[in-house]
Order: C-alpha cells, then sequence, then structure tokens
C-alpha cells in the first residue's frame, strides 16, 4: 500500500509542475480597486470620458554638468527613435511634441514655441521666451536634467503587451553613457513591471530561503539531519501542489498573493512538527512503527484538521471585500489550505511509515529531544497559573481592553507606490522627475454643461475658467491643468480666447493631450489638480477641500461635478475595502471559537479561546494605530491570516486537555492543565519558531508590503504563543470546571 500511495503522489507531482509551469505573474494594481461599488462605477464612465495618463513612461536624463549641445542632439535624436516605436502615441520633451500620424504614416513635431506644446510643458530658456506662461516645465531650472514623456497607446495598459516596448525604449536609451548622460526609465508602467518582476523573483527566493530555514530551526529542535529532512518532504510537496493548481486554476501569483506559498510552506512545517513530536513521544514509549504511526494520526489529525479549518475561515471572511483581487486571494486561500492539510495527513505519516524501516531513523527517533522549554527542571510554571488563575485573566483582559481603546477608532492608509521600496533607484528617478515636471497624478474636476445647453461654448469655456481661477487661488502648490491654459496664452498672444480659437489651438495636438482636457463626447471640460503621491487619509482631505473650493463656483451654464479619477478612486475606495476587511476579521473572530466550541461540543471552550486568541491580534493593531502606520491593506489582511493561523495553538493545548482529562490519570483541573501544558508547550514553541524562521523569509522580498505582511505575522505568532502560553491555562480553569 506505501508503493501505491508513492505512484499516486507522483502522478500528482508530475501534475503539480505541469500547473507550475502555467503560473502567471501581475502586480494587481490595477484590479484591487474594481468592484460594484458605485465609485467604480462612476470611475468607469471618467475614464471613457477623458484621456488618462497611467499608461505613461517617465524618462529622467541628467548630467553632472548644464546639457550641453552635443548632449541635446543626443536627446532630440532619441526622442525621434522614441516615437518610431510601435505602440508609442506621443513624445514630451523639451522640444515639443512629437506626434504620430497613423493614415500618414509620418511623425509631425511641434515645435517648443508652438502653442499646443505650452499646453502641457514649457521648454528651453525662460528668460529668452518671455511669452511663454505654463505650469510646468520639462527642462530643470539649473539645466542639470530633463523629463521626457512618453505616452502609450492605451493597448498597452497589459504589461504582456507593453514589456517589449519598454525593452525597446531601454535599447535607445543605452547609448546615453556615451554623451556622459545619467538616463533613467521610470513612471507608472516601467514601475508596475519592476513590481512584477519582483514578485517573480520572490517566489524563488522566498520559498529557497524558507525551506532552508524551517530545516535548520528543525534540525536544531529535534538535533538530527534525519528528522529535519523527512518533517520537510510534505511541506515541501504542499507547497509544490498548492504552486501547481495555482496554475491550473489561472491564480496569478500578483502583490496580495505573493506571500501565500510561503505562508502554506510554513503552516505544513508547523503541522508536521506537532506530528512528529507525537511520533516521537509514542515510539519512546512502544517502539512500535505501526502503532506509533497510527496514534500519531489518532491524536494529532483532529487537531491539524481543526486548524485548518479555522485558518480556512480565516481567508473565507476576506470574501466580504468588494475587491476581486481580494475574493480571489480568499478562495485560493481556502484551497490551499485544503491542499496542504491532505498532504500533510497523507505524505507525512506515509514518509514516517517507509523511514523507521530505517534502523538509523529509529535512532534519531529515540535520541531526539524536546525543546528547552518540555525540559525545564523543577516544578511546572503552568501549575503556578492554573493556580492563580483570576489575576492571570484580570491582566489579560486590562491588556486586551486597553489595546482596543488606543486601536479604536481605526484609521486606514494607503498608497500608490508602498509597494515600492523608497530607496529603490526606480522610484527615486521617479521623484526627481518629479522635481522638474511636477506631480504627475492628477484629482479631477469634470466641469460639464449644463441640461438644454447645445454643446460646450464659450460660456462653458468661461465657467471653466473660473472654477481654474478658484482652484488655482486656494491650491497654489498644486499646478492646476486645464483648457484655461489654452486661453490664457492665447490672450498673452493678443488673440481673441473663444471656444472656437481654443479647438483650433488644441487641434494639433495628440488625443492623449486634448482627449484630456476636452471629453470625447465633447459635452464636459476637466480641471486636474496635480498632486503627489501621498497618504490616502491626506489626498482624502484635499479632495473634500477641492470640491467645496469647485462647487462654490459662481458657473453660469455648466455644472461642476465632484472630484474622480483613479487618484480619488484609489483615496475613497482604500478606506472602504479597508474598513471592509475589518469586517471580515470580526466575522472570523467570531467563528473560529464557534467552530472550536463545536467541534470540542464544550461552549466553555468557545469562551476560554477569545481573551487568548484577540489580543495578539488588538496588541499589534494597537501598535499599528498608535506608531501612525494605520491600518494598510498589507496589516489588515495579515491580522486576519494572522489570526486564522495563531489560533492553531489554542487548538492544540485544547487537544492535549482533552487528551490528558480523557485518560483519568489526574483528577484535579489545575493539574491536568499543567500536564497538558507541560506536553504540548515544546511542541507550541518549536512551531511558533517554525513559523517565525519560515517568515523571516519574506524579509528577503524586494517589495515593502511582502517584508511588513511578515513582520505582522510573525509578531502575532509571537504574541500569540505567550498569550497560549499564559491566559490560556487560566481561562480553562476558570470555565472547565
Amino acid at each position: 500500500a506505501p508503493w501505491r500511495m508513492l505512484a499516486i503522489v507522483a502522478v500528482f507531482l508530475a501534475l503539480a509542475l505541469f500547473g507550475m509551469a502555467q503560473l502567471t505573474f501581475d502586480d494587481g494594481t490595477r484590479s484591487i480597486f474594481r468592484s460594484s461599488n458605485p465609485d467604480y462605477a462612476a470611475y468607469l464612465e471618467h475614464v471613457d470620458a477623458f484621456a488618462q495618463s497611467d499608461t505613461s513612461a517617465v524618462i529622467l536624463v541628467e548630467s553632472e554638468q548644464p546639457i550641453s549641445a552635443d548632449q541635446w542632439r543626443w536627446q532630440r535624436d532619441a526622442v525621434a527613435e522614441i516615437q518610431a516605436v510601435d505602440g508609442i502615441e506621443a513624445v514630451f520633451s523639451g522640444f515639443g511634441i512629437n506626434n504620430f500620424h497613423p493614415e500618414a504614416g509620418d511623425v509631425s513635431v511641434l515645435p517648443g514655441n508652438a502653442l499646443a506644446e505650452l499646453v502641457t510643458s514649457q521648454s528651453g530658456d525662460r528668460a529668452a521666451r518671455p511669452d511663454v506662461t505654463a505650469d510646468r516645465s520639462l527642462i530643470a531650472d539649473d539645466l542639470r536634467s530633463s523629463v521626457i514623456v512618453v505616452a502609450l497607446r492605451d493597448e498597452l495598459q497589459d504589461l504582456s503587451t507593453a514589456r517589449p516596448v519598454l525593452d525597446q525604449l531601454r535599447l535607445i536609451l543605452a547609448t546615453a553613457d556615451r554623451h556622459e548622460l545619467e538616463v533613467h526609465l521610470t513612471g507608472m508602467v516601467p514601475i508596475r513591471e519592476w513590481i512584477i518582476e519582483g514578485v517573480n523573483r520572490d517566489q524563488i527566493v522566498i520559498n529557497l530561503v524558507g525551506i532552508v530555514l524551517g530545516f535548520l530551526v528543525s534540525l536544531i529542535l529535534f538535533r538530527s539531519f534525519w528528522i529535519a529532512a523527512l518533517n520537510g518532504i510534505a511541506p515541501a510537496l504542499a507547497l509544490i501542489f498548492t504552486l501547481g493548481a495555482f496554475g491550473l486554476l489561472g491564480f496569478e501569483i500578483n502583490v496580495v498573493r505573493n506571500a501565500l506559498p510561503v505562508l502554506i510552506l510554513v503552516l505544513a512545517m508547523a503541522d508536521c512538527v506537532h506530528m512528529t513530536f507525537e511520533l516521537c513521544d509514542s515510539y519512546a514509549e512502544n517502539e512500535d512503527r505501526s502503532r506509533s504511526v497510527r496514534a500519531m494520526v489518532r491524536n494529532i489529525a483532529p487537531p491539524c484538521i481543526l486548524t485548518s479549518l479555522t485558518t480556512m475561515i480565516a481567508f473565507a471572511s476576506l470574501y466580504f471585500s468588494d475587491s476581486p483581487l481580494i475574493q480571489s486571494l480568499s478562495l485560493s486561500g481556502v484551497i490551499a489550505v485544503s491542499i496542504a492539510l491532505i498532504v500533510i495527513l497523507l505524505i507525512h505519516p506515509l514518509v514516517f511509515a517507509l523511514a523507521l524501516r530505517f534502523a538509523f531513523v529509529q535512532a534519531a527517533i529515540k535520541r531526539s529531544r524536546r525543546s528547552i522549554v518540555g525540559g525545564l527542571p523543577g516544578r511546572s510554571p503552568f501549575l503556578w497559573i492554573a493556580t492563580r488563575p483570576y489575576p492571570v485573566l484580570a491582566l489579560g483582559s486590562a491588556a486586551l481592553a486597553l489595546a482596543l481603546i488606543v486601536m479604536l477608532p481605526i484609521k486606514t492608509d494607503f498608497r500608490f507606490y508602498e509597494y515600492v521600496e523608497g530607496d529603490a533607484p526606480i522610484f527615486e528617478a521617479l521623484q526627481r522627475a518629479e522635481m522638474v515636471a511636477g506631480p504627475m497624478q492628477s484629482i479631477d474636476v469634470p466641469v460639464r454643461i449644463a441640461d438644454g445647453e447645445p454643446g460646450i461654448s464659450s460660456a462653458t469655456l468661461d465657467d471653466l475658467r473660473i472654477v481654474h481661477a478658484e482652484l488655482a487661488e486656494q491650491f497654489p502648490s498644486h499646478p492646476i491643468v486645464s483648457a484655461n491654459n489654452v486661453a490664457e496664452i492665447l490672450e498673452a498672444r493678443e488673440e481673441w480666447p473663444s471656444w472656437n480659437n481654443v479647438q483650433l489651438a488644441l487641434a494639433p495636438l495628440p488625443a492623449v493631450v486634448s482627449d484630456s482636457l476636452v471629453s470625447r463626447r465633447a459635452d464636459a471640460l476637466l480641471v486636474r489638480v496635480m498632486t503627489a503621491d501621498n497618504h490616502s487619509a491626506v489626498t482624502r482631505d484635499l479632495i473634500a477641500e477641492i470640491d467645496a473650493v469647485a462647487g462654490s463656483a459662481d458657473t453660469q451654464s455648466a455644472v461642476v461635478e465632484t472630484a474622480t479619477g483613479l487618484t480619488v478612486l484609489a483615496a475613497n475606495q482604500s478606506d472602504t475595502m479597508i474598513r471592509q476587511l475589518t469586517v471580515s476579521f470580526l466575522i472570523a473572530a467570531l467563528l473560529c471559537p464557534l467552530i472550536i466550541g463545536l467541534w470540542h461540543r464544550n461552549w466553555q471552550f468557545a469562551v476560554a479561546v477569545i481573551i487568548p486568541n484577540l489580543l495578539p491580534i488588538a496588541a499589534v493593531g494597537a501598535w499599528l494605530q498608535w506608531s501612525g502606520w494605520n491600518l494598510q491593506f498589507t496589516s489588515a489582511l495579515g491580522l486576519i491570516i494572522a489570526f486564522g493561523i495563531a489560533v492553531d495553538d489554542t487548538v492544540h493545548v485544547l487537544n492535549r486537555y482533552c487528551i490528558e482529562k480523557n485518560s483519568g490519570a489526574d483528577s484535579t483541573t489545575h493539574s491536568i492543565i499543567a500536564k497538558s501544558m507541560d506536553r504540548v508547550a515544546p511542541a507550541l514553541v518549536t512551531t511558533t519558531l517554525i513559523l517565525i524562521a519560515g517568515l523571516i523569509a519574506s524579509l528577503f522580498s524586494t517589495m515593502p508590503t511582502a517584508r511588513f505582511f511578515g513582520e505582522i505575522c510573525m509578531t502575532v505568532f509571537l504574541l500569540a504563543l505567550i498569550a497560549d502560553l499564559i491566559v490560556l491555562p487560566a481561562m480553562l480553569k476558570i470555565v472547565d470546571r
């Protein structure tokens, strides 16, 4: 039978390897806010009406000295080459706007002093061009750096189609060093590509480091190479089968699913350690291979099933979110935990059933030692806790109450580039580019023609100019971009700023510019308040102020709508979705104790686990709020998932308590608690160390959010261990009399 099982495993392993070859990687940043929410529907209407700026690449050109004539010539030639690349809609630079005409098959260049170019950028020597009145420049004042903005066509939003274009841009820019120029390719699209490459690299590095660290911890604790190696077989297979299932089911690896595989790995390791501890105890008593393996499965399989159920509940609770990306994480998490459970229950006993045929494995099992907790001499510290439950309960309750006071009310936070390290070269280049060209995110205020108006007219333009002026006065640090810029330039040239003249001025511009100022249906104009990538709370305050100022403008023939756009959507929806995740946590926090009580058919157990399980989450949540980190997507997901996993220690304590209680060896509750804790504490410490060691691998990630997720989980696991070793015994003594 074991050999038939091995054959079945080999077949599934081949299928899993095939599935791993089908894995795809994405950043997920574009789809995280996709939902059935009315705000998202309004955003889609806005995207349909106006051109967006999130499909662009930014080229930062830097020189140690003011850019020379030869270096300007290189930039001019590079701009011409870039425009010839298939997929480029327009190129904005200090030389003007290069605009491709597909019907003619050629490129026209609007020179730096052309009216159309002045809508978006100012170039050349300002002193030599006193007639220019523009909001932004693509050339630094000290002439040591310049910015080239490359607008990609809308179909290149998919990075699989954008990547070849980015590769061609890099080839063109590779010659810059010959002219003593330093060139950086950055912007939304290249940063998304950088994130995906990081996710891909993380899967290799993090999982390998997790396996190695898990093996080392097991080696130290069991003091046997062979036991450590055998402990790693089932978790490694669980990881492979999980990744294979993701590939076969079409679950992509993205920023929210990046840490899931290593999480499954360490969960499987923890369950295997519990089973191996039980095997060591059983084999030491009877030295019978078959009986020991059966005892291991009989005593540890039920709590492993229950711990998997609580973890699945934590993942399932995420499905409450409106975001399909979070819902997908929820579904994939439930599937992954289910796969890991099946693999552990089938493979780990099989591994030891076969390995115990060899004398060197039998010897390793006999001489393996428990962790230091199990070897403490003298009276059990848990007996002291069990005989003084009420002071311990009071201390735990006070700590929980204090943590909740600090934690509530919950404050949320989100930033577009929170997935990128602050000192990453690609991000630092973007920041330097924005110092030259100004911020590249916008809060959009549509000015729509009123009902009954035949279309956009000079009166509509007048209303737009009122709104523009009000916003410019109230927000002087934020560049304001609208068709008013064109009207002002017309006035500076002593031309009449009528709507017809503005349309004539916009006509030579590529659609990516004109459609960002005038709706494609010609029923609205747009005012864009440029802003940096701020924390979402700051952005929401700014949005509210913009709405108040724009809404109070005295317009006659147009209606000023509330602010919209991707920046607005992200700021508002991130708050909504993170708060939805807090509801997910409440669901998990209610269901997990209920499931534990039903599983043991003992409602007292459901009561006993509440404080020990809530305390670690509340403590970490309080620290996040107190430190100013607030609750982000990463920390919210980490707290929910870590809660489902942290319950595992509680389940194993209750399982051992029931075993000792049913054995009838002790008559008093406090002695049963002490004996149970003495037996299970070494396994709890070991599995917590395994979990922490495995998640230390997340610190090797290139993405700060993955590292933050690992830090959150590790902290929760450590606090959960402390709560289960101190508070849970006291709770058991109080509720189970």
